[in-house]
């Protein structure tokens, strides 16, 4: 049976081209037809070896032609439907005659990128199957095949029943055709005789009354349940979880779809950018065309959408596409979403281009807008008020120009097209201002002028309604209080027909009035007028105001008299009238006028002249007449308030006063003799001064007659004695134990006197020329002849001012005291002795770098307070330094008189050229993408300078040009660009600065490889005030790859070597001043009190203590000399008060500062005052505690050293350990002082002993400074070794780099 089958089956069929042979076809189709005899009821299953039973009978049938056993077979189509198949439904049909089939359906999924529904082995034969192949899995074969009893009925197949077809189920039609079937029937159902065809099976299946369940598939019972549901709930879960049909890529996030319906639905759906699909690539921006009814959709790809949480590139199924529908603007619905798999895939990009086009033809693109009647309206037209506007002819054109339809057909959708107008004003267009002509496209509601996210087409047009000409005019309100000589306006406004303002004709206004005036020209006031003004050519030509007259602004000053000049007497005031008058000559009034009078060295004088008129009276003018000459003044009167009044001068003549103003004494003796008011006479003692005469004089130095009665004497005399001018002579003391004072005085006038004294004088830090003699007396005036008499001269305190003294005399004998006379000094000025100097130069000149100081004119003031001109220059001297004034600078402090500091301010020189900030690096670029390995310059500030580097551009503003050029002896290389393939670069100064944040090479820039290039920084300003130098950066460039990373290296080993040597240098620099600091220190000298300060170092400047002290980390005590402030002068001991002992003290107390001796005065005396201060040395521990308890009564008692080693602290405490000096070989000790014989010895000592003595000295201070120093030293010689071996590896990477080894030399010295 089987072999007729075959024969039958391969006669009716053509033949084709095969790569098999015949034998092997009827091989294969035998498999097909009894491959359940041989395998079983489940086929022949791979994956499945559970289902197979060995109780079964076991069937083998060989094929002889070939022997080969069909069980061995494995591709035979039965064995690929199994296989294929990821899922299974099973069901079972009963007929009427209760007949039944068993029907398996197999899912043979989409994957990835090709269907897995297996293919006809007979299609590849050429024995042409009835496939009807339609691209899809299955194509247009039948569903199932039939079985019988386990056998293959060949020509029966059933396309499907109702259940399993489509039929408006929302699955993609490509799921039910990868599906395939079988069904197997009993006994009850008959076949042909050939076994090759069922007689009525399709039929039988057919009746209405056959019932089709689902199976289970283990159980092989049947289930409840619609089988058509249940079957269409299998082939959506078969789609959704097995078909890998479509690979989304590129995931962005996951969204949440609140338009879904269904809202467990909603979240979470993952967003790709693109998709592939049946081996075509979808991404966002694309355009393409889907397949839905009733029309087709066009539209760009937005994004995809997936359900479900995922993470990077996936395959599934299903998803969906939201898209923007097109063309733009023709569609209400702008976006819309769409399942993945309505898109045709079969469209091509030129039909969807060409699609768009036609649709977008639809569009309105503009309006065209004509006009009928030749009165277009011109883009910013100017229209007069009252113009009308149209008519308007309008067309909606495409974007072809084409007119269109207002009707529009957008599928389904009818859009109806309007065209409105508007007009956008606050009014008619009688106003005036500027409109707006609007015609816009809207839809048939006349208001909407958007649709489909894009604005319908708009007619824009602006134009402007100004003024009409004019054709009347009004006054508008003003002050028609009018001032006679003040300008006044009248606000005429012009008005078109409309009463618009409007721009004034070319009419000259006419003025009308009349009011009255007097003889004298004097207007008279307070009166109204009409004022007419006319404007001749208007419609309404004239307009009448009222206005009033009243008196101008000041304008002029009246002083009476008006006689120049006025002669007034010395000591009287002088009387003015004053008159404010306007223009006209009318006095004026103003509230709170005010009128002032000058007259220079007087005080100034102000009265009130609101009313017009005033009186002034000037304080009494009082002036020193010279010669008896009268004195003029200039009397000045203005009006602080009325600049525009120009003021009034008056000459006044001051005639001497004819009252007394001086005296004159003299004495016509023996010797002419001419007094000065409070002179001081020296006379000889128990001399008379006779002769002394008196005159008064007025200010013109006119004798004045004398009476007695005007005429006082400061003495007791008798007054009747100084008529005619006489005054009584004067008995000179015999006795120089007091200062006599005599006075004449003017009784009406108390500035009028004359006085003279009589005084012992003596210059300040002089002797006294005359030595004095004194005699021992009796009581009674005797001499007494008694020879033991000691005399004391003790000066008597300060009583009255300091150059003021007494010396009191007294003498002692036999153990009595005897008063003795008191002789009072006056102590002088000296004038030879220079106090202090008086500096003057030019305050308001400039301080320029690198300039020359001004003149300084310095005056040596002596005591007396006049200059010096007996004073030697080479006395003078000037230091310069940097910083604030000192008070403690020693070198200001030290046996100089006086010192005067002056601070100045020094400011930049000239602008002459263009530098950095900082000095900066050579740079090195590359031929190369990364921007690292292009830079040239980052943070780069450049400023204008002077020449010696200060800033000196604050008020130059302009640009820096930055172009690259190669260096002057190599002209003809390839130069490198900038970022931006320019050569050029240019950035603004401001202010003198300008900011390079980065500046780059372009990518790949063009460029000689290891060559040398020079970066030019070019400054233009304006006017500048003189040539700038630019700035130039060498760097170099490299193009070769190979190379580049090493050459990077070897730079940047170049750099750390370089800073390390500059380290280096900077230990060196440290430890050197080290060196000095300690030469500097008298270290022979200790103490214990400075066992703790024993290693601070000295500096003259709180910098370099700094300096060290950061160079050290912190470890080495260092001291300022400009930071101690040091008493100049020195204090007693405490138990010494006002230059008198308060207590004999034991123990030999001095200050322990006395019993140092500075190899150098300058810097030793302040360092070991500040150090040692008050503290006291006594002889023991005794003596010094009972010191400090006498002396603390009084004061506080500094601390006390005791010379057996013992310390008492200025808190009073002692004893213990912390008080007690060590043994000396546990101290670092100061060198003991010389003894008082050293000089005599010294004088002894011959030049051997000198010499050995000399040598031991060099010997112990050799020992000493080694004893300090042997760690710097080795420091020293190890940096200098690890200097040498860095300065060698340098100069080899130097060469690497082709660098000039001139150029490293240089870097060296520098550095060094």
């Amino acid at each position: 049976m089987f072999m007729s089958w075959f024969y039958q089956r391969t006669n009716s069929r053509k033949r084709s081209r095969t790569k098999r042979t015949f034998t092997e076809a009827k091989f294969y189709t035998g498999c097909h037809i009894y491959h359940y005899y041989i395998h079983g009821v489940n086929g022949n299953c791979k994956t499945d070896i559970s289902q197979k039973s060995d109780n079964l009978p076991r069937i083998d049938i060989l094929v002889s032609l070939i022997t080969i056993n069909l069980r061995q077979v494995e591709d035979d189509m039965q064995t690929l439907f199994i296989n294929a198949a990821k899922d299974t439904f099973e069901f079972r049909a009963t007929t009427p005659d209760n007949g039944i089939v068993e029907g398996v359906l197999r899912y043979h999924p989409f994957l990835y990128d090709r269907e897995t529904y297996p293919e006809n082995p007979y299609v590849n034969q050429g024995i042409h199957m009835e496939s009807g192949d339609t691209g899809q899995a299955r194509g247009r074969r039948d569903i199932f095949e039939c079985f019988w009893n386990g056998r293959l009925i060949p020509y029966t197949t059933i396309p499907g029943f109702g259940w399993c077809q489509k039929k408006g189920s929302r699955l993609p039609a490509e799921c039910y055709s990868r599906f395939s079937g079988v069904l197997f029937t009993d006994g009850k159902f008959r076949v042909s005789a050939t076994k090759l065809k069922f007689m009525e099976l399709e039929k039988q299946l057919e009746k209405p009354d056959t019932h089709f369940t689902p199976t289970c598939p283990i159980q092989k019972s049947p289930r409840r349940g619609d089988i058509q549901k249940q079957f269409t709930q299998w082939l959506q879960n078969c789609h959704e979880m097995l078909d890998k049909q479509v690979k989304f890529i590129d995931y962005k996030e996951t969204v949440t779809r609140p338009e879904v319906e269904t809202k467990k639905k909603q979240h979470p759906w993952a967003v790709f950018s693109s998709i592939e699909q049946h081996g075509r690539r979808y991404n966002a921006g694309d355009i393409v065309k889907f397949q839905k009814a009733p029309q087709n959709i066009y539209g760009t790809v937005l994004r995809f959408f997936l359900y479900g949480e995922h993470k990077g590139d996936v395959f599934a199924t299903g998803g969906e596409v939201e898209i923007k529908r097109e063309p733009e603007g023709l569609y209400e619905e702008i976006t819309k979403v769409i399942p993945i798999a309505k898109i045709d895939r079969t469209a091509t990009d030129e039909s969807i281009k060409k699609h768009i086009e036609n649709e977008r033809k639809k569009l309105p693109d503009c309006l065209k807008v004509e006009w009928p009647e030749g009165n277009d309206l011109l883009e910013n037209a100017v229209l007069p008020a009252g113009t009308p506007i149209g008519p308007i002819k309008v067309e909606i054109l495409n974007s072809d120009g084409d007119s269109i339809s207002s009707r529009i057909q957008t599928g389904t959708h009818v859009i109806q097209l309007n065209v409105s107008l508007k007009v956008v004003f606050n009014g008619n267009l009688r106003s005036l201002g500027k409109y707006t002509l609007t015609l816009n496209a809207v839809l048939n509601d006349n208001i909407t002028t958007v649709y489909g996210g894009r604005e319908l087409p708009r007619y824009k047009q602006e134009f402007r309604v100004k003024e009409g000409i004019a054709e009347s005019f009004s006054i508008k309100e003003f002050s028609s209080s009018l001032r006679v000589g003040v300008p006044f306006d009248i606000p005429l406004h012009m008005k078109d027909c409309y009463d618009h303002p409007t721009i004034p004709p070319n009419y000259k206004p006419t003025l009308q009035s009349r009011w009255v005036i007097n003889n004298n020209n004097i207007i008279y006031f307070l009166q109204n007028y009409d004022l007419k003004v006319t404007l001749l050519g208007l419609k309404h030509d004239t307009q009448t105001v009222k206005i009033s007259l009243h008196p101008g602004n000041p304008h002029s000053l009246l002083v009476k008299p008006k006689t120049n000049p006025v002669e007034v007497e010395n000591g009287n005031p002088v009387s003015f009238k004053i008159e404010v008058h306007d223009e006209a000559g009318n006095i004026t009034c103003i509230p709170r006028l005010k009128v002032q009078c000058q007259i220079p060295g007087f005080p100034l004088v102000l009265i009130d002249c609101s009313a017009g008129k005033a009186e002034l009276v000037t304080k009494p003018v009082k002036q020193k007449i010279i010669n008896g000459e009268p004195q003029k003044l200039k009397a000045r009167f203005e009006l602080p308030s009325q600049k525009q009044v120009a003021p009034e001068t008056r000459e006044l003549i001051v005639m001497p006063s004819k009252q007394i103003s001086r005296m004159e004494l003299f004495s016509q003796g023996e010797e002419e003799l001419v007094l000065k008011n409070n002179e001081m006479i020296t006379w000889r003692a128990g001399a008379v001064l006779k002769k002394l005469f008196y005159k008064l004089y007025d200010e013109a130095g006119r004798e004045s007659p004398i009476t007695a009665e005007i005429v006082t004497w400061g003495t007791d005399f008798n007054q009747k004695d100084l008529i005619n001018g006489r005054l009584p002579d004067l008995q000179i003391p015999t006795h120089v134990d007091e200062e006599h004072f005599y006075q004449v005085s003017y009784q009406k006038k108390k500035n009028v006197s004359f006085c003279f004294k009589i005084p012992l004088q003596v210059l300040n830090g002089h002797d006294i020329p005359t030595p004095f003699l004194l005699q021992l007396c009796d009581e009674w005036g005797n001499p007494s002849p008694d020879k033991n008499m000691h005399v004391e001269i003790k000066p008597s305190p300060v009583t009255l001012k300091v150059s003021y003294y007494a010396l009191e005399f007294k003498g002692y004998i036999n153990g009595k005291s005897i008063a003795g006379p008191s002789v009072n000094l006056t102590l002088l000025p000296d004038p030879n002795k220079p106090v202090r100097l008086s500096v003057d130069f030019d305050k308001n000149g400039k301080f320029f770098a690198g300039g020359k100081f001004p003149v300084f004119s310095v005056i040596v003031i002596s005591e007396k307070g006049n200059p010096m001109t007996a004073f030697k220059r080479a006395d003078l001297s000037m230091l310069l330094w940097e910083g604030p004034p000192s008070i403690s600078n020693p070198w200001l402090t030290s046996g100089l008189f006086s010192v005067s500091q002056i601070s100045v301010t020094v400011v930049a020189n000239e602008p002459i050229k263009l530098e950095p900030d900082y000095q900066q690096q050579t740079p090195v670029v590359f031929y190369c993408t990364d921007i690292a390995n292009r830079i040239l310059v980052e943070n780069m500030t450049l400023k204008i300078t002077d020449q010696f580097g200060n800033s000196a551009g604050q008020n130059l503003n302009g640009t820096v040009f930055i172009s690259i050029k190669c260096p002057e002896e190599e002209r003809n290389r390839s130069l490198p660009l900038f970022d931006g393939k320019t050569n050029t670069i240019s950035i603004k100064l401001k202010e003198g600065s300008a900011l390079i944040n980065s500046l780059a090479i372009m990518e790949n820039s063009p460029g000689d490889n290891g060559s040398r290039y020079i970066l030019h920084f070019k400054p233009e300003v304006t006017n500048p005030p003189t040539s700038l130098s630019p700035f130039e950066l060498p760097f170099h460039f490299y193009n070769d790859a190979e190379n580049q990373q090493k050459k990077i290296q070897l730079m940047k080993k170049k750099d750390e070597l370089t800073e390390a040597i500059k380290e280096c240098n900077k230990n060196f620099d440290t430890i050197s001043k080290k060196k000095d600091f300690l030469k500097s220190k008298s270290y022979l000298v200790i103490s214990w009190l400075l066992q703790g300060d024993m290693d601070c170092v000295i500096t003259t400047t709180t910098a370099a203590a700094q300096k060290l002290y950061e160079d050290t980390q912190g470890n080495q005590q260092v001291m300022a000399l400009d930071s101690i402030l040091v008493q100049q002068q020195d204090r007693p001991l405490p138990h010494i008060q006002n230059r008198q002992e308060l207590f004999k003290p034991s123990g030999n107390p001095t200050f322990a500062r006395k019993h140092l001796i500075y190899p150098s005065l300058l810097f030793s005396l302040s360092v070991f005052k500040n150090l040692l201060g008050d503290t006291i040395v006594m002889d023991d521990l005794f003596s010094a505690t009972n010191y400090r308890k006498l002396v603390h009564k009084c004061i506080q008692c500094p601390t006390i050293l005791t010379r057996t080693g013992e310390r008492v602290s200025n808190k009073g405490k002692f004893g213990g350990a912390q008080n007690r000096a060590p043994s000396i070989d546990q101290l670092k000790v100061f060198g003991a002082p010389l003894p008082d014989s050293y000089e005599e010895l010294k004088k002894q000592i011959d030049v051997l002993h000198r010499y050995c003595a000399a040598v031991g000295e060099i010997e112990k201070a050799e020992k000493d400074l080694n004893h300090h120093c042997p760690k710097w030293v080795d420091e020293m010689l190890q940096a200098k070794i690890q200097m040498n071996a860095m300065d060698e590896e340098l100069e080899k990477i130097n060469k690497q780099l082709g660098m000039s080894s001139i150029c490293f030399i240089y870097l060296i010295l520098e550095l060094i």
